[in-house]
């Protein structure tokens, strides 16, 4: 069967012994070594595998669909014979399948169609490191399927296959697999470190390496780029720099028709080449005849759930060194080859080893949903390679209870049984429920593709309008270029196959668009914004083209855009990583639509607060959608509304919003006393009192009617008369708020200046005390402060014996020559204290 010998052969051997007693591997082999392409065909050798079915999952529809054409070639047969291919828009198997290839989301409704695999011996998910969620749910699932549901007379052989594959992490979760690595690549290939320059953009710097390129190698290119928008601009800068004759540019891309992606496959004519213009679709599991130098940009756009806003954005960022390795094992399939990568070493020293995947940062709704369709509501019951992002788990909970597919313990519910089947995300797929009574299903199922897919007429805001343009091609009273032509058939086909999955007895016909926003506003409840400030006429100032959204996430209309104006927007599409996102695509929500949406969602309620700009509490009643204020009328205040309302402000703005006479001392006294005497006290602190604020100052608030009002409520008065009168009396023993020293003048003990309390007064006022006085029954000693005639500080001193025998002398000295005047004995411990001169002593 094989003319050839590839790199896996060497396996062979281990792989069958392994066969006699494992039914987990672990194939580890590099690019090219034809784990995908040779090793199902070597298992229809193998007796066990002959009669029954194996299962070769890809990450891929392109690659699903290139690998079983080369297996079936290998057969001199079509697919859909002994090699059968499943994807989500085409299948091609029959009786006589035996390796059916399928994508990893095909895979995932066939087991949970049929749980135990009924005649499948052998299941291989090829490109594990892809690491998509349903890649992740399918090999929980059929190790499930082979632990649990598998007879043991009816084994079943679970195999993981990958180039770049993080091994030592998935032998941890498949304690039993045994791991077989395949050691070498087909063709060197020489990696060429080649740094954008710095004052350059890396899209200015490409199409010129690419020239050099072109001039100092023979074969063909193919260029790593992150998404499509920069594939077209590569694509025309080439155009105006002058390619030689012969060489021809091609774009590969998952959006691209089927014929036009494997046209790029194909041997160029003799004497021609290509450059091919793809994203990372090319990764993997596809073999571009000619190809011996890869360029890599080292960016992809990925998929990031950001769950504060409930989107999934496309982000550019920077691949993993798996990635990297993928890509230039690309150069090496048919040949020696090169690679170039546009970063220096240091910053491939500085990649994450591996890609960080999907289960950790996209949105798990789906997979929730699935897992509940199996039956499972814990997720670590599954084996997962990686722990889903808890966050990201209760996000997607409390969304499928929103839309009713999952009861409060996880459970699947009936309506959640009917989302699961229709292939859509759970919000859509909703969408299309609802339809379905009120007899808007195809435009559903036309919405949930065009949400799904992406918009084909990508430049517009308005999402209406490409609706509209969608719906007029299909009633055939518009055309499109042949680009746009494929694209919007495409669509067309994708909805009528959902329409099939939903109620195959309803024909697909579509009238208009609208009832476009109101299915929308069924997927997106969350998505309905509210313009911040009105339109002036003529004005472009970005702040008048702010929304906010039902959520509470404020985001932004570009100024040119056909929707400026419109007070309500369905927002559909944002992102960016400023404060305030860019709308990409929203609808207008008016009139009949706009009051049917309100009607089913909003609540009414009474609210008061203050308002900053007329500084003063108002009161209103509102009519709101979550965080949206759809519309508000004045009303009178009721007293528990002002109560509250000021309640809010002293908590927004702090106590010292109220009159804090005598506070300040007192909160200090009360702090030192909890912590250094044995009296139960409240806390008085600033956090504690307003964490609180309602029991101590609400009561005093409801006759409150101004700001003024407000301030005049004395927060020392309030705290101290809710101390117990015997509480107190001990705290003025304990604790004392004066003390009187022996000038026979009374001074505060400040609590809160040092670590100790302080008394602070004139030194001629001291005289007499020969040692230091303490409080809370003598276990504390108090800090003496001695100032000046002036009241300038001195000293500070807790050992008044010592400061009388020492440093007193000094200071005498200088108050002499300063104060004459003043008394300024020489035995001061025994002296008679005064805040006199000599002369008024007399």
């Amino acid at each position: 069967m094989f003319d050839t010998a590839l790199p896996i052969d060497q396996l062979f051997p281990q792989l069958e012994q392994a066969l006699q007693g494992c039914q987990q591997l672990i194939i580890h082999a590099p690019p090219g070594a034809g784990k995908s392409t040779r090793l199902p065909l070597w298992l229809l050798l193998q007796g066990r595998f002959a009669k029954e079915k194996v299962y070769l999952i890809q990450p891929r529809r392109l690659a699903a669909s290139n690998v079983a054409g080369f297996l079936a070639d290998q057969l001199d047969e079509s697919v859909g014979g002994r090699i059968g291919l499943r994807t989500r828009y085409e299948t091609k198997v029959s009786n006589a399948s035996v390796i059916e290839v399928m994508t990893e989301g095909v895979f995932v409704r066939l087991i949970q169609s049929d749980p135990e695999l009924a005649g499948v011996a052998c299941v291989i998910f090829d490109e594990f490191h892809e690491r998509s969620l349903q890649l992740d749910l399918g090999l929980a699932l059929a190790n499930q399927c082979q632990e649990l549901l598998r007879e043991p007379e009816q084994p079943m052989l679970l195999m993981v296959m990958s180039a770049t594959l993080a091994a030592e992490q998935l032998q941890q979760k498949l304690p039993d697999a045994q791991l077989l690595a395949c050691e070498g690549r087909c063709f060197p290939v020489e990696t060429h470190y080649e740094p954008v320059p710095g004052h350059q953009d890396w899209l200015d710097h490409l199409p010129n390496l690419l020239k050099r390129i072109l001039g100092d190698h023979e074969g063909s290119v193919l260029v790593f780029l992150p998404g499509m928008r920069e594939i077209r601009q590569i694509e025309r800068r080439l155009q105006t720099i002058g390619l030689e004759q012969g060489t021809h540019v091609f774009v590969l891309h998952s959006s691209l028709p089927a014929q036009e992606q494997k046209a790029v496959l194909k041997p160029s004519p003799s004497g021609e080449r290509k450059i091919v213009l793809a994203t990372n679709i090319a990764e993997t599991s596809i073999t571009i005849d000619g190809i011996s130098v890869v360029v890599d940009s080292g960016l992809a756009r990925v998929p990031f759930f950001d769950r504060s806003r409930g989107i999934t954005q496309l982000r550019t960022q920077r691949i993993s060194k798996a990635a990297a390795t993928q890509r230039e094992g690309r150069a090496g399939r048919l040949q020696a080859g090169d690679c170039y990568r546009l970063w220096s070493k240091d910053i491939h020293h500085s990649l994450l080893d591996y890609d960080v995947p999907e289960i950790i940062q996209g949105d798990l709704s789906s997979f929730l949903l699935e897992l509940a369709v199996w039956g499972e509501t814990d997720c670590r019951e599954l084996l997962l390679v990686d722990t889903p992002d808890q966050h990201q788990l209760a996000y997607a909970h409390g969304m499928l209870g929103q839309l009713q597919a999952l009861d409060h313990r996880g459970v699947i519910t009936t309506t959640g049984k009917q989302l699961s089947s229709l292939g859509l995300h759970p919000r859509l797929a909703a969408m299309c429920v609802k339809a379905k009574e009120e007899g808007d299903l195809p435009l559903a199922c036309l919405l949930a593709v065009m949400i799904s897919e992406g918009d084909i007429f990508s430049q517009q805001v308005d999402f209406e309008r490409s609706v509209e343009a969608l719906i007029k091609f299909h009633r055939q009273q518009v055309t499109l270029d042949n680009h746009l032509k494929f694209q919007a058939n495409r669509l067309i086909k994708q909805a009528k196959q959902i329409l099939k999955r939903v109620d195959r007895r309803v024909t697909f016909e579509l009238k208009d668009y609208l009832s476009a926003v109101g299915l929308l506003a069924e997927a997106f409840p969350d998505r309905l914004a509210k313009q911040r400030s009105s339109q002036k006429s003529g004005s472009t100032n970005t702040q008048e083209l702010r929304y906010q959204l039902a959520s509470g996430q404020e985001v932004c209309l570009r100024n040119d855009s056909s929707l400026v104006g419109s007070p309500f927007l369905l927002i559909l599409e944002y992102g960016g990583q400023t404060k305030a996102p860019v709308i990409f695509k929203a609808c207008l929500v008016a009139g009949e639509t706009l009051d049917l949406i309100v009607g089913q969602r909003s609540v009414e309620r009474k609210v008061c607060f203050w308002d900053p700009g007329t500084e003063s509490v108002v009161a209103r009643k509102q009519l709101v959608i979550d965080q949206l204020i759809i519309s508000e009328t004045p009303i009178k205040a009721e007293p528990e509304q002002l109560q509250s309302a000021w309640l809010s402000l002293v908590q927004d703005r702090g106590l010292s919003l109220l009159n804090t006479q005598k506070f300040e001392p007192f909160q200090q006294r009360l702090l030192w006393a909890c912590e250094y005497t044995d009296l139960t006290l409240p806390d008085v602190s600033d956090s504690a009192l307003l964490s609180s604020i309602e029991a101590w100052l609400g009561p005093y608030l409801l006759e409150v009617k101004s700001l003024n009002q407000l301030k005049k409520i004395c927060i020392y008065e309030l705290l101290h008369a809710q101390l117990d009168w015997g509480v107190r009396q001990q705290l003025d023993v304990l604790a004392p708020e004066f003390i009187a020293l022996p000038s026979g003048i009374k001074h505060v003990v400040e609590y809160g200046r040092f670590d100790q309390p302080v008394v602070s007064a004139k030194l001629t006022e001291f005289y007499g005390w020969q040692e230091t006085p303490r409080i809370n029954q003598g276990k504390e000693q108090l800090l003496l402060e001695m100032l000046s005639p002036a009241g300038r500080p001195l000293q500070l001193t807790a050992e008044l014996s010592a400061f009388w025998t020492v440093s007193y002398r000094d200071i005498q000295k200088e108050m002499k020559g300063r104060y004459p005047k003043h008394f300024w004995p020489d035995d001061p411990a025994n002296a008679k204290a005064t805040v006199k001169t000599k002369k008024r002593m007399d």
